[in-house]
C-alpha cells in the first residue's frame, strides 16, 4: 500500500498550534499581497460573506514534497 500524499505529510505544511486538523501552507498566499504565480494558490474574500481561493494551474500534488523526519 502506497502513503498518500497528504499535508500532514508535506513539508510545505505547518500545523495551527490552536487547532487540530488544521494549519498553514507555504505554498499558499494573499491575492492583495504582490505578483501573482501560477504555481501558488491564493485566498480572496468579499464583504458579502463569501471567500474562496484562486489556484494556480501548476497548483496541486505536483507541490508535495516528503517532509524530512528528524531521527
Amino acid at each position: 500500500m502506497t502513503s498518500r500524499k497528504t499535508c500532514d505529510k508535506c513539508e510545505h505544511y505547518t500545523p495551527d498550534k490552536s487547532e487540530v486538523v488544521f494549519g498553514d501552507c507555504a505554498l499558499m498566499g494573499d491575492s492583495n499581497n504582490g505578483t501573482p504565480d501560477s504555481t501558488r494558490a491564493y485566498g480572496w474574500d468579499y464583504e458579502g460573506y463569501s471567500a474562496g481561493v484562486y489556484v494556480g494551474a501548476k497548483f496541486g500534488c505536483i507541490n508535495w514534497t516528503k517532509k524530512e523526519t528528524s531521527k
